[in-house]
Protein backbone atom coordinates (compact mmCIF):
# COMPACT_ATOMS: atom_id res chain seq x y z
CA UNK A 1 0.00 0.00 0.00
CA UNK A 2 2.97 2.60 1.15
CA UNK A 3 4.50 1.70 -2.36
CA UNK A 4 1.39 2.50 -4.13
CA UNK A 5 1.25 6.36 -2.20
CA UNK A 6 5.05 6.99 -2.98
CA UNK A 7 4.66 6.01 -6.76
CA UNK A 8 1.65 8.24 -7.05
CA UNK A 9 3.34 10.88 -4.98
CA UNK A 10 6.04 12.91 -7.49
CA UNK A 11 8.79 14.55 -5.82
CA UNK A 12 9.87 17.69 -6.38
CA UNK A 13 12.84 18.55 -8.05
CA UNK A 14 15.82 19.72 -6.17
CA UNK A 15 16.97 23.04 -6.46
CA UNK A 16 20.47 22.60 -7.97
CA UNK A 17 21.41 26.36 -9.17
CA UNK A 18 23.11 26.94 -5.81
CA UNK A 19 25.67 24.13 -6.10
CA UNK A 20 27.29 26.10 -9.60
CA UNK A 21 28.09 29.14 -7.54
CA UNK A 22 31.39 28.23 -6.00
CA UNK A 23 32.24 26.58 -9.72
CA UNK A 24 31.45 29.61 -11.51
CA UNK A 25 33.04 32.46 -9.52
CA UNK A 26 35.67 29.97 -8.45
CA UNK A 27 36.25 29.20 -12.56
CA UNK A 28 36.43 33.24 -12.97
CA UNK A 29 38.92 33.75 -10.38
CA UNK A 30 41.02 31.15 -11.15
CA UNK A 31 40.89 32.13 -15.01
CA UNK A 32 41.60 35.99 -13.31
CA UNK A 33 43.95 34.73 -11.31
CA UNK A 34 45.81 32.97 -14.30
CA UNK A 35 46.20 36.72 -16.18
CA UNK A 36 47.83 37.71 -13.00
CA UNK A 37 50.52 36.11 -12.40
CA UNK A 38 52.49 36.55 -16.04
CA UNK A 39 54.86 38.41 -14.03
CA UNK A 40 55.29 36.79 -11.44
CA UNK A 41 58.58 33.63 -10.77
CA UNK A 42 58.70 30.72 -13.02
CA UNK A 43 57.97 28.81 -9.48
CA UNK A 44 55.06 30.80 -8.88
CA UNK A 45 53.94 30.34 -12.78
CA UNK A 46 53.99 26.49 -12.30
CA UNK A 47 52.46 26.38 -9.05
CA UNK A 48 49.43 28.53 -9.91
CA UNK A 49 48.91 26.96 -13.84
CA UNK A 50 48.93 23.22 -11.92
CA UNK A 51 46.79 24.27 -8.80
CA UNK A 52 44.31 26.32 -10.99
CA UNK A 53 44.28 23.58 -13.65
CA UNK A 54 43.11 21.03 -10.59
CA UNK A 55 40.58 23.61 -9.46
CA UNK A 56 39.03 24.42 -13.17
CA UNK A 57 38.78 20.20 -13.51
CA UNK A 58 36.75 19.54 -10.43
CA UNK A 59 34.65 22.83 -11.02
CA UNK A 60 33.89 21.32 -14.59
CA UNK A 61 33.15 18.22 -12.52
CA UNK A 62 31.02 19.31 -10.20
CA UNK A 63 29.45 21.36 -13.37
CA UNK A 64 28.75 18.26 -15.48
CA UNK A 65 27.01 16.24 -12.60
CA UNK A 66 24.83 19.09 -11.67
CA UNK A 67 23.78 19.52 -15.50
CA UNK A 68 23.53 15.51 -15.69
CA UNK A 69 20.83 15.54 -12.69
CA UNK A 70 19.10 18.42 -14.07
CA UNK A 71 18.87 16.61 -17.62
CA UNK A 72 17.47 13.35 -15.67
CA UNK A 73 14.58 15.54 -14.22
CA UNK A 74 16.33 15.21 -10.45
CA UNK A 75 16.64 18.92 -10.64
CA UNK A 76 16.45 22.33 -11.69
CA UNK A 77 18.58 25.44 -12.21
CA UNK A 78 16.45 27.20 -9.08
CA UNK A 79 18.83 28.96 -6.25
CA UNK A 80 15.89 28.72 -3.62
CA UNK A 81 17.87 26.48 -1.75
CA UNK A 82 20.66 29.14 -1.56
CA UNK A 83 18.59 31.23 0.25
CA UNK A 84 17.21 28.33 2.99
CA UNK A 85 17.23 27.82 5.98
CA UNK A 86 16.61 31.50 6.66
CA UNK A 87 18.26 31.51 10.11
CA UNK A 88 21.63 31.23 8.11
CA UNK A 89 21.22 33.96 6.02
CA UNK A 90 22.69 36.64 8.07
CA UNK A 91 25.75 34.30 8.78
CA UNK A 92 26.20 34.15 4.74
CA UNK A 93 25.97 37.65 4.32
CA UNK A 94 28.72 38.54 6.81
CA UNK A 95 30.72 35.71 5.56
CA UNK A 96 30.45 37.39 2.17
CA UNK A 97 31.36 41.05 4.02
CA UNK A 98 34.40 39.28 5.47
CA UNK A 99 35.38 38.06 2.26
CA UNK A 100 34.88 41.37 0.26
CA UNK A 101 36.59 43.07 3.07
CA UNK A 102 39.52 40.81 2.92
CA UNK A 103 40.20 41.60 -0.38
CA UNK A 104 39.66 45.68 0.31
CA UNK A 105 42.31 45.47 3.33
CA UNK A 106 45.34 43.13 1.59
CA UNK A 107 46.96 45.83 -0.11
CA UNK A 108 47.16 47.67 3.10
CA UNK A 109 47.13 45.26 5.87
CA UNK A 110 49.39 42.40 3.94
CA UNK A 111 48.88 38.78 2.88
CA UNK A 112 49.46 37.43 6.29
CA UNK A 113 47.94 39.53 9.10
CA UNK A 114 44.65 40.34 6.93
CA UNK A 115 44.44 36.28 6.49
CA UNK A 116 44.88 35.67 9.97
CA UNK A 117 42.46 38.34 10.92
CA UNK A 118 39.61 37.30 7.91
CA UNK A 119 40.28 33.44 9.67
CA UNK A 120 39.83 34.49 13.11
CA UNK A 121 36.40 36.21 12.10
CA UNK A 122 35.27 33.77 9.85
CA UNK A 123 35.83 31.07 12.47
CA UNK A 124 34.46 32.95 14.95
CA UNK A 125 31.39 33.44 13.28
CA UNK A 126 30.72 29.63 12.07
CA UNK A 127 32.27 28.26 15.22
CA UNK A 128 31.17 30.95 18.29
CA UNK A 129 31.76 27.57 20.86
CA UNK A 130 35.12 26.81 20.04
CA UNK A 131 36.94 27.49 22.38
CA UNK A 132 38.89 31.24 21.68
CA UNK A 133 42.52 29.51 21.70
CA UNK A 134 41.81 26.85 19.31
CA UNK A 135 40.61 29.55 17.23
CA UNK A 136 43.54 31.73 17.27
CA UNK A 137 45.56 28.58 16.75
CA UNK A 138 44.20 27.70 13.84
CA UNK A 139 43.82 31.00 12.68
CA UNK A 140 47.19 31.79 13.24
CA UNK A 141 48.38 28.18 11.65
CA UNK A 142 47.11 28.62 8.59
CA UNK A 143 48.02 32.30 7.89
CA UNK A 144 52.00 31.24 9.04
CA UNK A 145 51.28 28.30 6.13
CA UNK A 146 49.95 30.49 3.82
CA UNK A 147 52.80 32.63 4.05
CA UNK A 148 55.24 30.19 3.73
CA UNK A 149 53.92 28.35 1.22
CA UNK A 150 52.56 31.35 -0.62
CA UNK A 151 55.36 34.18 -0.08
CA UNK A 152 58.77 32.16 0.83
CA UNK A 153 58.19 28.91 -0.95
CA UNK A 154 56.23 30.57 -4.11
CA UNK A 155 57.73 33.94 -4.13
CA UNK A 156 54.05 35.71 -5.11
CA UNK A 157 53.85 39.16 -5.14
CA UNK A 158 51.51 39.92 -2.84
CA UNK A 159 51.26 43.39 -0.90
CA UNK A 160 53.98 43.38 2.08
CA UNK A 161 52.44 44.48 5.41
CA UNK A 162 53.41 44.44 9.09
CA UNK A 163 54.32 40.86 9.40
CA UNK A 164 56.40 40.52 6.04
CA UNK A 165 57.64 43.75 6.14
CA UNK A 166 59.17 42.38 10.09
CA UNK A 167 60.38 38.97 8.29
CA UNK A 168 62.58 40.82 5.54
CA UNK A 169 63.82 42.66 8.81
CA UNK A 170 64.29 39.01 10.44
CA UNK A 171 65.83 37.07 7.48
Amino acid sequence: MSQEMNSGRERKPKALGGDLVIPIAGSAFTIYYFSSIWDAPWEAQVSALFSGSVLLLLFSAITIVTFFKIFKGAGTLSLRDLWTPRALAPKRLILLALVVLFIVLIPFGGFTLVSFVFLLAALRLLNPKRPMKLTLIIAASFSLLGYLLFIVLFRTPFPDGPFEILMKGVF
